[in-house]
């Protein structure tokens, strides 16, 4: 509980501070979301033609991979925040 009182405050205070610019964080977040994609997706098919499944399957995958480890990163601080031991 102290943890998130001190996350919230740090957060606060960032967001009240002269030097806070939301345009960065907008690009911050758009780069770290769609970029990887983007690379992911250019390597892979530049490297392996248009016309072979491996690319697809390959794209497919790390759609799964990350829609499935957000929901778990969810579930795991869902979890921590309403105090619900994960060891047992």
């Amino acid at each position: 509980m102290v943890e998130t009182l001190i996350a919230l405050f740090a957060m606060t205070e960032l967001y009240q501070s002269p030097n806070f610019n939301p345009m960065t964080s907008i690009i911050n977040y758009a780069a770290n979301k769609f970029l990887p994609y983007l690379l992911l997706f250019i390597v892979l098919f530049s490297t392996i033609s248009w016309e072979k499944w491996e690319p697809y399957v390959i794209v497919a995958l790390i759609f799964f991979i990350d829609k499935f480890s957000f929901k778990t990163g969810y579930a795991v601080a869902f979890c921590e925040g309403k105090g619900i031991e994960l060891d047992q």
